[in-house]
């Protein structure tokens, strides 16, 4: 079968039941960064940061969609994109941008095991999951935009609510997005 990618911060996830995210910079988070002025669009980019980073060829992915670009944490716009790639595409982590890279089941961001939540500043939960590689034993932590990300495409792929709450729209999230961005800037002169 073929592998389901997120891309743009590119998320990779297996059709068959996985997320291959990479760990930088102490964060997990997926291949993705700023656009170039050779790239003529946000599927451009996403390929190029994931050829980069993990050494996905832009020829083994076969682009979806975009999904609605949201803000993280530092005020960047990300905008995620969605393709399908190979399930025998492995991996060659640039060192200098990616500690690790490893699969993460897709119900693990559905189930409320090793899951956690807290409000943040704007009063929006942020998500957090804690997953244990099998293959090296290290244990990660998978938080903030990366978690919502992976809840939404574990939604949409597996057809199934998460069993804990979460304070966004699953079927429309650019509606939360829009809720997130007035509580967090509007400023009231009345």
């Amino acid at each position: 079968g073929a592998t389901l990618a997120v891309a743009g911060e590119t998320r990779e996830r297996r059709q068959h039941g996985g997320l291959k995210l990479h760990s930088n910079q102490g964060e997990v988070c997926f291949p993705g960064g700023k656009q170039d002025s050779k790239d003529r669009s946000d599927i451009d980019t996403a390929l190029r940061e994931a050829q980069e980073e993990i050494g996905l060829p832009p020829v083994q992915v076969e682009v979806i969609c975009k999904m609605v670009p949201i803000i993280n944490k530092d005020d960047i716009l990300v905008t995620p994109v969605v393709a399908f790639i190979s399930d025998t595409f492995q991996p060659h982590p640039n060192a200098n941008e990616v500690s690790d890279v490893f699969i993460v089941p897709m119900r693990h961001f559905l189930k409320s095991e090793e899951h956690t939540s807290t409000p943040y500043e704007t009063g929006m939960l942020v998500h957090f999951f804690t997953f244990k590689d099998r293959q090296t034993h290290k244990s990660f932590t998978v938080w903030g935009l990366t978690a919502q990300i992976c809840i939404i495409v574990g939604y949409l792929a597996l057809g199934q609510n998460p069993s804990f709450k979460v304070d966004f729209d699953l079927d429309n999230p650019s509606i939360s997005m829009d809720k997130y961005l007035l509580t967090k800037y509007a400023t009231s002169k009345l």
